[in-house]
This record gives structure tokens, sequence and C-alpha cells, in this order.
């Protein structure tokens, strides 16, 4: 007896990424810069006024000081620049149903392409945009609708940056890619850096609701492909700048 969501389910079956909210790092990001601003003007004053050990000694202390706050800033300033960029912008979402996965690279309310449980499926996680976070890809040699994209494209990890504009390039004037279509420009993006033109982050949807996919993708696939963390490191997916 089957314990995945039933037929009549759909709506609930889906998964959609959310977008991080920014407030605190809004708020946070002004005071710990003029922490760094204020830890500046101490070590300029010290260096002015003080001479000898409470110099050397406060000096080190504000330094210190200064690279404890720097990967603070650094880390609430990507949660800002991570809002701004997908703020208003539509994003990835998955549905599960009996018949197969429906996916949609960038949701308005419709799932393009499709993938029928009968087709052979692996999957992995694959590291994020710039080495940072991971993502999970789904691995399959047929996705209905995908027009003249290719449902596979060949990649051995860590890629070249040099190389990734220039083929990303080169797979739009190959298949006659709409640039105006988010839907296809993002299935581009995806085929360019993990493979596949399906790709979810995990650490931005429902917990419960992927828990629940991830049940029943162990179930139709004889436990291939879950969505389940790795046990192993991940490669990173582009070379270091």
């Amino acid at each position: 007896m089957r314990t995945g969501p039933s037929a009549g389910d759909d709506e609930a079956n889906i998964l959609i990424t959310r977008v991080p909210s920014a407030a605190a790092s809004l708020a946070v990001v002004p005071f710990l810069a003029g922490l760094l601003v204020a830890d500046g003007f101490v070590v300029r004053w010290l260096a002015e006024h003080s001479s000898g050990a409470a110099r050397v000694i406060g000096i080190a202390a504000a330094v210190a000081v200064g690279l404890l706050l720097l990967p603070l800033v650094e880390r609430h300033m990507r949660h800002v620049v991570g809002w701004l960029r997908w703020r208003g912008k539509p994003v990835s979402a998955l549905r599960w149903t009996p018949d197969g996965i429906s996916y949609s690279p960038a949701y308005t309310g419709g799932f393009p392409y499709q993938v029928f449980w009968a087709m052979p499926m692996e999957c992995a996680y694959r590291q994020g945009p710039g080495n940072r976070g991971f993502v999970w890809c789904l691995y399959t040699p047929v996705v209905e609708g995908l027009g003249t994209l290719p449902a596979l494209l060949d990649r051995e990890w860590p890629l070249s940056r040099s190389r990734l504009v220039g083929e990303r390039r080169a797979l739009i004037q190959e298949c006659g890619v709409d640039q105006t279509s988010s839907e296809q420009m993002v299935a581009v993006n995806h085929l360019v850096y993990y493979g596949t033109p399906i790709v979810v982050n995990p650490y931005l949807v429902d917990r419960v609701r992927l828990q629940q996919f991830d049940a029943y993708l162990r179930e139709r696939t004889d436990g291939r492909c879950t969505v389940a963390p790795p046990d192993r490191p991940v490669t990173p997916t582009t070379t270091a700048k």
C-alpha cells in the first residue's frame, strides 16, 4: 500500500522555492558596518595617541575585533544581495504526481517540463552558484516540454569559469532559445552549470513537503533517488576565481 500522496493531492504536492527574507540582515548590516568604522577609528587613535605595549596590545585587539566582524558583514550582505536578486522574480517549483514529476525553472503557475516515472532517473547534489550552498539535481534522458534543449549535458566538475559564458551562449544559439522566456533561460543556466534543467534548492522549500516528496521519490525509483543530503563531500561546481 502506498504511503505517498494520492492522485487527488496534486495541489498539495508542490515544492516552491522561497526567497529568503533579508529583514534581519537589512537591520544588522548597518550596525555591523558602523562597528567596523568605529573599530577603524580606534586603530587610528591608538596609532596616534598611544605608545609602547599599550599601543601594540590595543591595536592587536582592535584588529582582531575587525577580523571577527568582517565575515559577519559578508554573510549578511550575501543575504541582502540574494534577496535583492530574487525579489519579485519567478523561482523554481516542482510537483509530483502518480504520473511523474512536473517542473518549472521559473514558476508562474504552470509546469512546462515533465518526467514520467518510467524514465530512468538519477539524482545528485551539486554546489550552488559561487560554490556556496547546495542544490539537488535530477538526471534523466527524457524531459518532455524542453523543445530543442537537451535533457542532459555532459559535465565534468569543477567547470572552468572562463568557458561557461561561451558554452551558455553556444547552447542558446544552437537550440534557438527564446531569450525573452524566463523558463528557457533558467533551464539553459541549469544545463550549463549542473548538466540538467531540473534543479531544486532543498533548503529553500517547505521541509514537510520535501520529506513527503523524498518518500514518494524513493518508492517510485526503488530507492535509487533521494533528496537526502549526501554522505560524502560534493565537488565544487566551478573552479576558484
